[in-house]
Parts: structure tokens; sequence; C-alpha cells
């Protein structure tokens, strides 16, 4: 899966939260693919009701990577799902917060 670098960070931090939201993804999409399974719907269906092909279905439900989240929520929504989405606060632990690791520069207004 390919995943956006969080460039700003050191490799210690961006690495952490790399490893973060590639875990996040294999977790939406192996919940998609055992709800596609449950319902029975073959991918060239699912496709079809997409306007896709069946392998770039295939693709998404396996490999993800550089795939919207608005895709992953049409796939639910074409299974007869909605997707609720829910934000947990990350310990980061000893991690700088974000108002310490950006430089900010000021503007003259």
């Amino acid at each position: 899966m390919a995943v956006r670098k969080f460039q700003g960070l050191d490799e210690a931090d961006g690495g952490r939260m790399d490893a973060d939201v590639a875990c996040d993804e294999r977790d939406m999409i192996e919940a998609l693919a055992r709800l596609r399974q449950a319902e029975g719907v073959s991918l060239e269906t699912l496709a079809f009701m997409l306007g896709t092909a069946g392998g770039h279905i295939s693709r998404r439900l396996k490999q993800g990577g550089n795939i919207s989240v608005a895709n992953y929520l049409q796939i639910a929504r074409a299974l007869g799902y909605r997707t609720r989405i829910v934000f947990e606060k990350v310990d980061d632990g000893n991690a700088q917060s974000l108002n310490k690791v950006a430089y900010r520069v000021p503007r003259n207004r």
C-alpha cells in the first residue's frame, strides 16, 4: 500500500504515523472485503454499480493505496451500508505538539 509520508516530521515520528495510516487503511479494506463476501456481491456487480471495471474494485479491496476515502464510502454504500468514521485521540507519548513542529512565518496584515 502506498502511504503518503509525513515529510515534515523526523523519521521516527513520521514512520510511526505512516504505519498508523497504513494499518487504518488495511482495516477498512478488510472490513469492506468481509462485507462484500457476507452480502454475496460479486466484483462484477459491484463494479457495474460503481461504473468501473471489476479489476479496479479488486485492486481497491486488495492493495489500497492512493484511493480516496470517498471511493471506500461508495463501495460500502453500494454494498448497502453507510459509513461512520470515528476519530480517536492517539497517545503519542513524547512527540512534539503540532504547534512546536511547524514553522510559522508571521504575515503582515
